[in-house]
């Protein structure tokens, strides 16, 4: 049963005993609060920015349902966390651990959390809410998600904790070319835990996020052999080129809320483009031909995740392209600009659909099945998604409407 309509990754949950659920629901936000069989839900805790904070994250409900522990994150602090306990009735926090994260508590009277790479316990009060005498290790291979600071265990009701075994997992991922014919040949020698590589308009280049703790950028430089990573301001990533191929656009939580950014590679310029003050964090965007418009993921705890537009080059407040009752993200803008393919779950699952830019207009859904991380050709008479681990292509035709044809690969 869907609990809410909110998109994005959920960064934790827990279910108290009054029947209600906390949740994480995107980075960059607090706390959420919801009946667990759905309704109006609220918010329960904000990122305190002044303090440096980002996130509020893996909650965890005590007994009673009065209390919840939450990790705070604070990623210009170099993905520094801490352990924290906000009253459900009063919403105010107070620190219990510093250097900890993923609070779970055990009846057995004792408090679970992650601290490096160990698995600690501590004596801990539920009624005063304080942890009482020295933390101690339980384990020391516990699997672990840099990316999003996870760990996988849990305490039963009886005190029996369970966990993965494996320690820290990263992943290595390459970067390729495809042919037609599904072949494969390495496009840098790297493997590292990429993502949202993008092409230079030139071809020469490749920009591309590295995730980890903190979110980096990377240029590589195809014909020169060379990587670069770019100044690391915060938790950077997501970037795109802009039409000059010397500028480009990326999201970032350097000045606290997560936004959008703009910079020339030479670092001479570094622009704001939007910012939402604890209203979540930002995703996959793209850039009209003409450099007009920017368009990219808008997600927020306990809302859908919407797909916001700046204007370029002066930014301001964004508008919202088709904010109807569904979560929308992934958008590109086709060649000529008329057009965006997104990937919208209007339909109760994940496809990729294409709307007329700016509107009116209805959408068509392209997919079928599934699909997600839309991709024009350059002449936009082909539109690739992904399912799974297929890969797919569809005939497009971009007239006053569009007309769909065979899809290949």
């Amino acid at each position: 049963m869907r609990i809410t309509s909110a998109g994005g990754f959920a960064v934790g949950a827990s279910w108290g005993d009054d029947d209600s659920i906390v949740f994480a629901g995107a980075w960059g936000a607090g706390l959420t609060r919801i009946p667990a069989g759905g309704g109006d839900h609220g918010l329960l805790t904000t990122p305190d920015l002044d303090a440096g904070e980002s996130s509020h994250i893996y909650p965890e409900v005590l007994p009673g349902s009065n209390t919840v522990l939450y990790t705070a994150w604070s990623p210009a602090q170099g993905g520094q966390t801490r352990i924290l306990a906000v009253a459900t009735d009063s919403g105010e926090s107070r620190q219990l651990l510093e250097n900890a994260r993923v609070p779970r508590y055990s009846k057995t009277g004792h408090l679970l959390f992650m601290r490096g790479d160990h698995l600690m316990a501590v004596a801990f009060d539920p009624e005063a809410v304080e942890v009482l005498g020295t933390p101690f290790v339980v384990a020391t291979d516990v699997r672990l998600y840099s990316d999003s600071y996870g760990a996988v265990f849990d305490v039963s009701d009886e005190g029996s904790l369970v966990y993965q075994g494996g320690g820290r997992w990263e992943q290595k991922r390459a970067l390729v070319w495809m042919d037609r014919a599904g072949e494969t040949t390495p496009a840098i020698e790297d493997r590292r835990d990429f993502t949202d590589p993008e092409l230079s308009p030139d071809g020469n280049r490749i920009l591309v996020t590295v995730r980890g703790s903190v979110f980096s950028i990377w240029v590589y430089d195809l014909a020169a052999g060379t990587r670069t990573k770019l100044p690391q301001e915060a938790d950077n990533g997501g970037a795109i080129w802009l039409p000059n191929g010397e500028d480009i656009a990326y999201w970032s939580n350097k000045d606290g809320p997560y936004g959008v950014f703009t910079r020339s590679l030479d670092g001479s310029s570094s622009e704001a483009m939007g910012t939402f003050p604890s209203e979540g964090d930002v995703g996959a965007m793209t850039v009209s031909p003409d450099g007009r418009h920017l368009m990219f993921t808008n997600r927020s705890s306990g809302r859908e995740t919407l797909l916001a537009v700046v204007e370029l080059p002066q930014g301001g407040e964004p508008t919202f392209f088709r904010r109807e009752q569904n979560n929308k993200s992934r958008p590109k803008f086709s060649p000529d600009g008329r057009w965006v393919a997104f990937v919208s779950d209007e339909s109760g699952d994940a496809e990729v659909h294409v709307a007329p830019f700016p509107g009116p207009g209805a959408s068509m859904m392209i997919s079928s099945g599934g699909g997600g991380e839309p991709l024009w050709s350059l002449d936009g008479k082909e539109l690739f998604y992904v399912r799974g681990a297929q890969l797919f292509a569809v005939q497009i035709d971009l007239g006053d409407r569009v007309r769909v044809g065979e899809t290949s690969w």
